[in-house]
């Protein structure tokens, strides 16, 4: 129920964290449902604590997603996420997930 990933990148150790995570789930999908048209069908909701990293809220939000604010903590964060047709909530200890709706 959490996952991080690391990499090498010009001999630099990568650590991907919860936010990152979001940021990169957040941008598949975003560029996904632009591509089949249905962004003005769905909500995107995108779940962050006060403790998320800023430059991954104002990433998230320049590709035009909602970003939901909730305590930290996944009972609060995955309450919040189901408020939109998909939602994505990723500490930064990579405890997260991401949440479809039936619509």
């Amino acid at each position: 129920d959490r996952i991080v990933f690391h990499s090498y990148i010009n001999n630099h150790w990568i650590l991907i964290d919860g936010d990152k995570i979001s940021v990169l789930i957040s941008l598949l999908i975003s560029q996904e449902i632009n591509q089949l048209d249905l962004s003005n069908h769905l909500t995107i909701g995108v779940i962050q604590t006060a403790y998320a990293n800023g430059s991954s809220t104002n990433y998230i939000s320049n590709l035009g997603l909602t970003i939901g604010v909730a305590k930290t903590g996944v009972k609060y964060l995955h309450h919040k996420a189901l408020e939109y047709d998909i939602g994505i909530y990723f500490e930064a200890n990579g405890h997260g997930t991401v949440l479809f709706s039936d619509n």
